[in-house]
């Protein structure tokens, strides 16, 4: 492991230990963790299973959880949503995840 990988790993556990006081599991601080300290903006699903050596289910409904946690918390803040097309305002739903959750959510 590279002094770099290591040091990463370091600052993720910590941080993750932090995000664990906002109702989140171990891993899903772990997750906001790594992504805030990256300082590569591109990383994939992949990269994630990988850094964390865990399976794609772990990874993928503690991924779920957040962007449902992000969905509650806009709601909240805006006093819930007037059209359907404004979930795209939520940080993490892009077009490709509007267009695969469109037939399932309503106002």
């Amino acid at each position: 492991m590279a002094l770099h990988e290591k040091t990463t790993r370091e600052l993720v556990e910590e941080k993750g230990r932090l995000f664990e006081h906002f109702d989140l599991t171990p891993m899903q601080g772990r997750i906001v963790a790594y992504f805030t300290i990256s300082d590569t903006p591109d990383k994939t699903f992949d990269d994630l299973v990988k850094f964390f050596d865990t399976s794609k289910s772990s990874i993928s409904s503690s991924l779920n959880f957040l962007l449902l946690k992000k969905i509650i918390d806009y709601r909240t803040e805006h006093g819930g949503f007037k059209t359907v097309d404004e979930i795209k305002e939520v940080p993490g739903i892009g077009d490709a995840k509007f267009a695969a959750m469109q037939g399932s959510i309503a106002v």
